[in-house]
């Protein structure tokens, strides 16, 4: 193993530990309280992490219809306006539904 490997290993291992620290000890701080965005999420890190159902509360992705107005336009025409602006769209089939993920995985 060349030295460069063994040093980007033991950085990698410290680093690993090192954020699994900082993660315990954020969630063992009782006065903090966060924001969650899924039940699966919340059952997650009450099962790891031990936080009470008052140190949360969920708040599921979604938009406010008020604020941003849906187009009108047929679906088929939406798509070729997306495609010329997103070439690689070229393959999706108007007739299949479409789902969309926007976060940040």
């Amino acid at each position: 193993m060349s030295s460069l490997k063994r040093i980007t290993y033991f950085y990698k291992k410290i680093l690993f530990y090192y954020l699994n620290f900082v993660e315990l000890f954020v969630f063992s701080q009782r006065k903090i309280k966060f924001s969650i965005l899924s039940r699966f999420t919340a059952d997650y890190c009450c099962h790891k992490f031990a936080i009470e159902n008052d140190r949360y509360s969920i708040i599921y992705s979604g938009i406010n219809l008020e604020k941003f107005d849906i187009d009108k336009r047929e679906r088929g025409e939406l798509l070729r306006d997306l495609i010329v602006k997103y070439p690689v769209l070229e393959g999706v089939d108007e007739k299949k539904p479409i789902y969309l993920f926007v976060g940040a995985f």
